[in-house]
C-alpha cells in the first residue's frame, strides 16, 4: 500500500500524462492553421521582396492584410472550436482523476481499513466549475482567439513595416504572432485541467466531510518549482478554500482528516533552506536572495496574490518591489 506522499505523486505523473495527451492533441490541430496561413505570408514576402521602394509597401500591405486577417480569424476559428471541444473532454478526465485521487489520498492514511466514500458525479462537478458554459470566461476566450490572432498578425506588420525592417525579418515576426494562438491555447489547456483535477478533490473531500476536514498544500520540490509554491507547500487550509496555484501550475491537496496527525513532509521552505547557494540565487535572483538573507522579508511572503478574470484568485511568486516597496531599489 503506498504512502499518502508517494500516492500523490502518482496521481500527479497521471493528471501531467494527461495534460501532455492534450497538448499533442492541440499541437497537431494548429498545424492545420500554419498549413492554412504560412504560404499567404509568404506571398505577402514575396511582393515585399519584389517591390524595391520601401514606401510603397504600405499599399502591399493594404491590398493583402484584408484578406490575410479574414483566413487567419477562419481558420483559428476552426481551431478553437476544435479546442473547445478536446478542452470538455480532457475536463471530464481531470475531474474523474480528481474524484479517484481524493479516495485514494484518505485510504493512504488508513490502509486496509473499509470506509464509506461519497464520490459525486463528473457532471455535477462540471456543472459546479462550468469552464465551457455560455457567457463563461473561458468560452469568451475561445470565441475572441482568432479575432484576437489576427489582430497580433496586424500589429506586428504595421510595426515592421514602421521600423523598415527586412522582409525575411518581417515573416518571422509574423510567424511568431501566429503561434500566439498555439502558445495561449497549450496554457489555457493545462491550467484548466489542472484546476479542474484540484477542484473535483476539494469538492470530494468537501462531501465527506465526517472524514476529511481541510487540506494541506503540497508542490514538488525542485528547481523547476516556483517560489510562490515553495512558500506556499505545507500550509492548512480549510475545505472551503480552493488552492489558488498560477498558470500551469503542478500543486495538489493533501487531505487533513479528523482525529489523525497530519501526514509529515519536509515544506518548501525547508527544501529550499538546504540547496547550495547557488541554487538559491538561480531561482530567487541575486537582489532577492541578497533582501531574503539579510532579514528583509519572510519565506511565506514569496508568494502573492492576483485575481484572473476565469480562475478567480491566483498565486504568483512576488516582485522584489511588492516585498520592500521604496527600498527595492537600493536592494537591486
Amino acid at each position: 500500500m503506498s504512502t499518502p506522499l508517494e500516492t500523490a505523486e502518482q496521481f500527479r505523473k497521471r493528471i501531467l500524462a494527461n495534460e501532455q495527451q492534450s497538448a499533442l492533441r492541440l499541437i497537431r490541430a494548429y498545424g492545420s492553421v500554419y498549413q492554412q496561413i504560412l504560404p499567404q505570408i509568404e506571398a505577402l514576402i514575396l511582393e515585399l521582396e519584389a517591390t524595391p521602394d520601401v514606401s510603397l509597401w504600405k499599399k502591399v500591405k493594404l491590398r493583402r492584410l484584408k484578406d490575410l486577417k479574414r483566413q487567419i480569424e477562419l481558420e483559428v476559428g476552426r481551431f478553437a472550436n476544435f479546442m473547445e471541444g478536446d478542452l470538455r473532454d480532457s475536463i471530464f478526465r481531470s475531474i474523474d482523476l480528481g474524484g479517484q485521487y481524493s479516495q485514494a489520498m484518505v485510504k493512504a492514511f488508513v490502509p486496509g481499513v473499509r470506509i464509506g466514500w461519497n464520490k459525486l458525479s463528473n457532471e455535477a462537478i462540471e456543472m459546479l466549475l462550468g469552464f465551457t458554459s455560455e457567457g463563461s470566461s473561458l468560452r469568451q476566450s475561445l470565441n475572441a482567439l482568432g479575432p484576437g490572432v489576427a489582430d497580433l498578425v496586424e500589429e506586428k506588420l504595421t510595426k515592421s513595416l514602421a521600423l523598415g525592417m527586412n522582409p525575411r525579418r518581417i515573416a518571422t515576426e509574423l510567424r511568431d504572432a501566429l503561434g500566439q494562438g498555439l502558445t495561449w491555447s497549450l496554457r489555457t489547456s493545462r491550467t484548466t485541467q489542472l484546476y479542474a483535477y484540484r477542484e473535483a478533490t476539494r469538492a470530494n473531500y468537501t462531501a465527506n466531510g465526517d472524514l476529511v476536514q481541510g487540506w494541506r498544500w503540497l508542490a514538488a520540490k525542485d528547481k523547476r518549482t516556483c517560489l510562490s509554491c515553495l512558500a506556499m507547500d505545507g500550509r492548512e487550509f480549510p475545505l472551503s478554500q480552493p488552492l489558488e496555484d498560477h498558470w500551469n501550475g503542478r500543486c495538489t491537496m493533501v487531505p487533513v482528516l479528523i482525529g489523525m496527525e497530519n501526514v509529515q513532509f519536509e515544506t518548501g521552505r525547508e527544501w529550499f533552506e538546504k540547496q547550495p547557494e547557488t541554487l538559491q540565487q538561480a531561482m530567487m535572483g541575486k537582489a532577492k536572495w541578497q533582501a531574503w538573507r539579510d532579514g528583509k522579508f519572510d519565506f511565506e511572503r514569496l508568494s502573492a496574490r492576483k485575481a484572473d478574470p476565469t480562475w478567480g484568485n491566483m498565486r504568483f511568486e512576488a516582485t522584489l518591489k511588492e516585498l520592500l516597496g521604496s527600498k527595492a531599489k537600493h536592494a537591486a
